[in-house]
């Protein structure tokens, strides 16, 4: 059976999955333009659960944030999970929602393990701050801020993206999943109830990120966390802004307004 998806796009490669679906590289027939797809199988009555990141993104229209195109839904199932939520997802699936979204092709993982040259820390931070500043001022919490959920441009510019796990805030339902994101990048107050998530958590997230940025080789979060960081490979400025964004009570942490005003005035 042919379908919107077989019928316009032209499948090149799996780039990956998010928090739910898989993205795939896509081709469009008539414009030749390439894409991102992520394909979400899910049941037909929870469709407005998983609308949620659509009806994020598509208000989020930001040169730091990943740009939404278009979004339609099929019947029928598209892709087969591998993981236990996804094969709990896929028994009770019967349909699939298919999101068309700018294509990156690199992600900030892929950057920091290629080592192929000195990382932009400075900028990249810049961009993230953007980015964040944008998204919670649009009253959005991210939620699943990591560096595989970072993508790089074509010029080699931030786009975050992934916001399967994203919330309003002031929404204190849970996502998809237990709607917590990578545990190596949960803010703290998340682990005594998933409740409690802010943009302050998006914030300590991006301070784990940073820690990354600035220390490469290290594999160590906890020292992250407690802010031992080597002061022979790390900047004073970058050990002020992870110590703050480390901080384990979140009104403590600064808003990523706050840290543009205070050091990229």
């Amino acid at each position: 059976m042919q379908t919107r998806y077989t019928v316009d796009f032209q499948e090149i490669r799996r780039l990956g999955k998010g928090g739910f679906g898989r993205v795939y590289e896509c081709k469009h027939k008539l414009d030749e333009s390439t894409y991102a797809v992520k394909k979400i199988p899910f049941p037909d009555q929870e469709h407005a659960e998983y609308l949620r990141e659509v009806k994020i993104l598509a208000a989020l229209q930001h040169p730091s944030v990943i740009r939404y195109y278009q979004c339609w839904i099929e019947l029928g199932v598209s892709d087969v999970g591998s993981s236990s939520d996804e094969d709990e997802m896929m028994s009770e699936a019967t349909h699939t929602l298919f999101v068309a979204m700018e294509l990156c092709t690199s992600t900030l993982h892929a950057r920091l393990e290629a080592k192929i040259e000195k990382v932009p820390v400075f900028r990249y931070l810049k961009e993230l701050l953007e980015g964040l500043q944008f998204i919670h001022e649009k009253g959005v919490i991210h939620g699943d801020l990591s560096r595989d959920n970072i993508f790089l441009d074509d010029h080699d510019h931030i786009k975050i993206g992934d916001f399967g796990l994203a919330r309003n805030t002031g929404d204190d339902s849970i996502p998809i999943g237990d709607g917590l994101g990578n545990m190596m990048y949960r803010a703290p107050e998340l682990s005594i109830d998933p409740r409690l998530i802010s943009t302050k958590s998006d914030m300590f997230s991006l301070g784990l990120v940073l820690f990354e940025l600035s220390c490469p080789l290290a594999t160590g979060y906890e020292r992250a966390r407690q802010c031992e960081i080597p002061e022979e490979t790390v900047d004073e400025t970058s050990r002020e802004i992870i110590c703050q964004l480390l901080k384990k009570d979140p009104q403590q942490r600064p808003s990523a307004a706050q840290l543009l005003h205070r050091y990229f005035p």
